[in-house]
């Protein structure tokens, strides 16, 4: 979706073929919706539950991709983005003691420890979230347990993800599925862009903040954030889940105005039922 978001406003044609039911998968489904909306009005196709069957015909300058129910997309350029396949095996892993599971990835306990207790791992090789600001937080933990620095649990319940779409996807713990899933009653709120005085004088009304929290206690565990600055202000929202504060507590705290950064005191607020309007 991100290469997709670059090229559509260039004029290029663009079809996405997803093998998953929605696109950008364990993005909240509402947040989704609404970007995929966004995108169709760009002109951009989506393909969701298909998959890409053949390349049906080569030509000097184009091809013809066949997905699995017979529809035919000719194209010039094919991009697959299918994930990355750890360079683990035939090194000498398992000779030195390391499990690797079947799909390459090197186990590690929550102290980065692989079952060679002289072994540590960290990032992309160990699977789970596959982001660079994950690896380096794993690497430095993984260096300070070796050395026995301060040993301390990799903490990966509050880790930001972002999606450099237009407009931006940011995301940090639960959303709504997951923390159901995770056995929360979960308390919603959200504000949109369009109720933004600095989105509006940017000229970018489209977008979303939705909080999450357990209603049985407030505390929040998430955040999924779509629009202009959204990879920005995610952060703040991962800094009140750290320090275990609740929606209520997240939504006394006054930001300044105009700031984009207002959507997530707004969205507070309204969890909290004080600003409604803004929903």
């Amino acid at each position: 979706c991100e290469f997709a978001s670059v090229f559509a406003p260039l004029g290029t044609s663009i079809d996405v073929v997803e093998v998953l039911p929605q696109i950008l998968a364990g993005v909240d489904p509402r947040v989704v919706t609404q970007f995929r909306r966004l995108m169709e009005k760009q002109g951009i196709r989506f393909h969701t539950g298909r998959r890409l069957e053949e390349i049906a015909e080569y030509r000097a300058d184009e091809l013809t991709a066949r997905l699995d129910d017979g529809t035919l997309i000719d194209a010039d350029v094919l991009l697959v983005s299918v994930g990355r396949r750890p360079e683990t095996r035939g090194i000498g892993l398992e000779e030195a003691g390391v499990e690797v599971t079947d799909r390459g990835h090197v186990v590690v306990d929550d102290w980065l420890r692989t079952a060679n207790p002289r072994i540590w791992a960290a990032g992309d090789c160990i699977g789970g979230l596959q982001l660079a600001h994950l690896a380096s937080k794993e690497a430095e933990r993984a260096v300070e347990n070796a050395l026995g620095h301060h040993p301390r649990p990799i903490d990966r319940t509050v880790v930001p993800s972002c999606i450099y779409t237009h407009p931006e996807i940011a995301m940090v713990g639960l959303n709504s599925q997951t923390a159901k899933e995770a056995g929360f009653t979960v308390k919603t709120g959200q504000a949109r862009f369009l109720g933004n005085g600095k989105a509006l004088g940017e000229a970018e009304p489209d977008g979303l903040a939705q909080l999450y929290a357990d209603a049985q206690t407030d505390l929040l565990v998430g955040a999924t954030i779509m629009g202009v600055h959204a990879v920005e202000i995610v952060h703040e929202v991962g800094v009140a889940i750290s320090d275990g504060l609740t929606m209520a507590e997240l939504g006394d705290i006054i930001h300044a105005h105009p700031t984009v950064s207002e959507v997530v005191m707004d969205g507070a607020e309204q969890g909290e039922g004080v600003a409604p309007y803004l929903s």
